[in-house]
């Protein structure tokens, strides 16, 4: 008789809408350029796309401010999140708005220019909770902590935040590239000035209150000497003043 084969496994259904990662730090779709228009059409906006995307699989800031907001609702109204890594963190926006609630705050200053990943944020957008400010390649340290003071100090002042969250990526480093070219041409000394900064805004605002969660940062030496100039000026920076 006819020799029958193995069965065929039956093909599997179409696959539905999947249940992935809620949290990420970048998500594939999410155009947030247009962010104001999207904003006036629905004040809850969905998160476009729930997978992760660069190196992300949680969002974990946008994980440690809606941990605060639940678990320490009486001494943690307000969280402001200022991200200075290189690229613009799309998800950890898209997460906060998806919210739909005005006690989250995002600020991001992140490299900007056509097919610079994510190409999101690529316009400067300032609204009470959503602060976008792209910066051209190159922009050197002066030009970066001037975007800083003019755009994110204001706009967390005005806030008031009860505790503040750093995305604290070292990835604008003018040496993280394996060419040792980055796309912004910060400094050690510029990241030291940002956690003075970030250290004074938490002080005048949260009782002191700062978290900083490492993220972005590729060239190991940079890395290494960024990391540490930022601990050592938090670490400064809560060190309590000298007697009189």
């Amino acid at each position: 008789g006819k020799q029958l084969g193995k069965p065929k496994p039956p093909k599997p259904p179409p696959l539905k809408p999947p249940l992935q990662p809620p949290l990420q730090k970048q998500s594939s779709v999410g155009s947030t350029s247009d962010a104001s228009t999207e904003r006036a059409s629905s004040p809850t906006p969905l998160i476009k796309d729930r997978c992760g995307q660069g190196f992300c699989l949680l969002n974990n800031v946008a994980i440690a401010a809606k941990y605060a907001l639940l678990q320490h609702a009486a001494a943690v109204r307000r969280v402001a999140i200022i991200d200075w890594d290189l690229h613009h963190g799309n998800g950890t926006e898209e997460i906060v708005r998806s919210w739909g609630c005005d006690n989250v705050l995002y600020a991001s200053l992140h490299g900007a220019e056509q097919f610079f990943y994510p190409e999101t944020g690529t316009a400067l957008q300032l609204d009470p909770t959503l602060v976008n400010v792209p910066l051209a390649r190159g922009t050197p340290p002066d030009e970066y902590l001037a975007a800083f003071d003019r755009y994110v100090v204001p706009a967390i002042d005005a806030f008031r935040p009860d505790l503040l969250l750093l995305s604290c990526g070292f990835d604008a480093h003018r040496d993280d590239a394996p060419d040792l070219s980055g796309f912004i041409r910060l400094e050690v000394e510029t990241y030291t000035a940002l956690t003075a900064r970030a250290a004074a805004l938490a002080k005048r605002h949260c009782g002191g209150r700062l978290l900083s969660l490492l993220e972005g940062g590729y060239n190991l030496d940079a890395l290494e000497k960024n990391a540490e100039a930022h601990v050592v000026e938090l670490v400064h920076q809560a060190a309590p003043p000298p007697p009189p």
